[in-house]
């Protein structure tokens, strides 16, 4: 029979390893963690949470990791770079929102129907302002 059993000192690092930190948050999943975080964080406590803010945060991230895990000796040109930051950018804000809306918070049938016209209609993307 295996037990299970940890000394103190190898729960205090296991818990240490647990929060991200600067190698942690080159992987994907740490980034959509940080954006999930941040943005959960900004709409509850200051009650402000735009859309565009996530983009930018998502790219900023993106930007940060890429600087922590960049080689000296990558030879890619400026444009390939800012491409691939804008791009995974993209990547981190879409998986980070989608996780949002389907497990942390997901959102009733017709919670953004919008009153147009006096009738109760959703908002699509052919709709006018």
């Amino acid at each position: 029979m295996f037990l299970f059993f940890q000394t103190a000192s190898d729960l205090s690092q296991n818990q240490i390893s647990e929060f991200i930190t600067f190698n942690s948050l080159a992987t994907l999943s740490s980034c959509i963690l940080a954006v999930i975080v941040i943005m959960n964080t900004t709409r509850h406590v200051f009650n402000w949470g735009p859309r565009w803010f996530g983009l930018f945060l998502s790219i900023l991230i993106s930007f940060i990791a890429w600087k922590i895990s960049e080689n000296d000796t990558n030879a890619t040109s400026l444009i390939v770079n800012i491409l691939l930051i804008v791009l995974n950018g993209c990547l981190i804000y879409t998986s980070a929102f989608g996780i949002q809306n389907t497990v942390v918070s997901p959102k009733q049938e017709n919670q953004n129907a919008v009153l147009l016209d006096g009738n109760n209609q959703t908002l699509s993307f052919r709709s006018y302002w």
